[in-house]
C-alpha cells in the first residue's frame, strides 16, 4: 500500500504541476559570486521541486540536479544566481484513501507552496518543507545559514500561494502571502 500511495501521489503531483509537459533541466549559474541552495524533504512521502526560468509568470519549468523528486530524509542542493528573484515550487502528497463505493475515488493531502527570494552573493540557504501531522499543516521554511552558524530568514522571503490549475499561463508568481515562515492546512 506505501508503494501504492507513492506511486499515485508522485503522479498526481507531477501531473498537476507540469501539466504532463517534459520539464527541461536546471543549468547551474556560471558566475563566480552564485549562492548555494540546499532543500531538504522532512516530508514523508518524495517531494517535487521545480524552479522557473520566468520568475515574474512562473514559466518556464526546470527541474534540479536529473530529477525533480527528492526523497523522504534527503535534500538537494544546488547554485542559485546572486542578486535575482529565484523561484521554485515544492509539492508533495500522499494518499489518505481510496473508495471504491459507490464510486472510485482517491482522497490525497498535499504540501504544496512556491518559494521567492533573492539571494545575496556567495551565501548558503536552506529550505525546509515538513508537516505537523497533529494540526494536519504543511510547515515550509527558507533561512540563510551565517559563517556564524547562525541562521536568519531573508528579507526578500515570499511564499506563493498554489492555485490549481497549475499551468504555464497561471500569474501564480504575482500573488505573494509575504509571510517570513508558512504553514498551509
Amino acid at each position: 500500500m506505501k508503494k501504492l500511495n507513492w506511486i499515485i501521489a508522485s503522479s498526481f503531483v507531477l501531473s498537476v504541476v507540469t501539466g504532463c509537459n517534459t520539464i527541461p533541466p536546471y543549468k547551474d549559474p556560471i558566475e563566480s559570486n552564485a549562492s548555494q541552495l540546499t532543500i531538504k524533504n522532512h516530508y514523508y512521502n518524495p517531494l517535487l521541486v521545480v524552479g522557473y526560468g520566468n520568475t515574474q509568470t512562473c514559466q518556464d519549468m526546470v527541474y534540479f540536479n536529473g530529477t525533480p523528486l527528492i526523497e523522504p530524509d534527503l535534500s538537494k542542493t544546488i547554485k542559485i544566481p546572486a542578486h535575482k528573484e529565484f523561484v521554485f515550487f515544492t509539492g508533495a502528497g500522499k494518499v489518505v484513501s481510496v473508495k471504491t463505493q459507490p464510486n472510485l475515488g482517491v482522497v490525497t493531502e498535499v504540501c504544496q507552496t512556491i518559494f521567492s527570494f533573492v539571494p545575496k552573493e556567495n551565501s548558503n540557504y536552506i529550505a525546509e518543507i515538513n508537516v505537523n501531522h497533529q494540526e494536519n499543516k504543511c510547515i515550509y521554511s527558507l533561512k540563510e545559514i551565517k559563517t556564524s552558524g547562525e541562521s536568519e530568514t531573508p528579507d526578500s522571503l515570499k511564499f506563493i500561494k498554489y492555485q490549481a490549475p497549475f499551468v504555464a499561463s497561471s500569474p501564480q508568481c504575482k500573488n505573494p502571502l509575504n509571510k517570513p515562515s508558512q504553514s498551509d492546512s
